[in-house]
């Protein structure tokens, strides 16, 4: 029996499918605006939850909880997409992909 030699490659998705249940008025009324603007209803949710993460992380109770500790589960995660804006931007490239590269999440700057 002849063994398969060719190697495979495995695509790795950088996005994650979310779901919720919604009224159809409500899906019907976003799909028209996202339609309108030349968006697919999945980068129009994108979009809508992109804002919230910027706008939330800017309110003085949710920088009061990063302060106190209280969220020690999200500050490994902020400093990831911190490196990660670093990578996309290009600015300190070698020291940020170091990071990336070693899993090293929880190095602080």
């Amino acid at each position: 029996m002849k063994k398969n030699t060719k190697m495979s490659s495995t695509k790795v998705s950088v996005e994650t499918r979310i779901s919720a249940r919604v009224p159809n008025s409500l899906y019907l009324a976003m799909r028209f605006i996202a339609t309108s603007q030349s968006m697919t209803i999945e980068e129009k949710i994108a979009e809508l939850c992109k804002n919230e993460v910027a706008y939330v992380s800017k309110q003085k109770w949710f920088i009061e909880l990063i302060e106190k500790g209280s969220a020690d589960d999200i500050i490994p995660l902020l400093e990831l997409l911190d490196r990660r804006k670093l990578i996309i931007a290009g600015k300190d490239l070698k020291k940020a992909t170091s990071d990336f590269d070693l899993n090293n999440i929880s190095k602080s700057d």
